[in-house]
Order: C-alpha cells, then structure tokens, then sequence
C-alpha cells in the first residue's frame, strides 16, 4: 500500500515524538529517531514524485491555467512554505485542548516492576500465613 507524503509526515512524527520521550530507553529513542528520518524522507520522496507525475500527465492543464494547483486530487502534494504539517497542526490542537500526557504521564517501566514485585511478595506472605507454609516473620 501507498500512503500520501502527508501519511508519512505524520508518521515520522510519530517516531519523532516517541525519540523524545523520556520513559523510552535510549536505545529505543536511537531507533525511533532513525525511522522517523526514514519517514521524513519517505515524504519528500512521495512529494516528488507526485509533483512529477503531475506535471507529465497534465501539460496542457498547466498552460490553462496560469499558476498551478497546491494539491493533486489525493491532496499529497507539498504544503505552503506557510502551512504547517497536519501533524504538527494535529499536534497543536492536543496541547490547547488539555490531551498533554504531561498532566498524566504513564508509569515508567522500572516503577511498574517495582510493583509487581511488591505485589509478588504481599502475595507470598499472605500463602505462607494462610496455608501455614513455613514461618513469616513481620
């Protein structure tokens, strides 16, 4: 399957915002800023060629009517120098809305362990005093 150079803008997003996180390990945060370089290239690459495919299929399109059209009818061509990213823009709109996960953030994977593992022993002790299998000391 195709996707639009918009699709793979956002993707690489996508990977670019997981590059930042914090909570992610820094190996993770190298792969996932490689696949978001991957992906920005992807875009401009999808940009071209649609630009390309356009102005070979339509030269008579373009003597008719003095300036060219932003987008193609799949609507992947190049935004305005102007225009941000749907991505980005997608992203704006969840900061002012109040969706920032800074507000909420999720539970880093060393706490998580931690947890579990004091949930594990509160487990063990309550076995061991229920059903008398061995000595537990408080």
């Amino acid at each position: 399957m195709a996707l639009t150079s918009e699709q793979h803008a956002e993707i690489a997003a996508s990977y670019a915002d997981a590059a930042t996180d914090l909570f992610v390990s820094p190996k993770q945060r190298e792969v996932f800023a490689r696949k978001a370089e991957f992906f920005r290239l992807m875009a401009k690459l999808a940009a071209k060629k649609n630009a390309a495919s356009q102005a070979a299929a339509s030269p008579k399109q373009e003597t008719a009517s003095k300036e060219p059209p932003d987008t193609g009818p799949s609507g992947d061509a190049l935004p305005k120098a102007n225009a941000l990213p749907k991505a980005i823009e997608s992203f704006l709109k969840r900061n002012k809305t109040g969706a920032s996960t800074e507000t909420n953030p999720p539970t880093p994977a060393h706490m998580m362990a931690l947890m579990h593992l004091a949930l594990r022993w509160r487990l063990f002790r309550l076995e061991t005093e229920t059903f008398g299998r061995g000595q537990v000391q408080h």
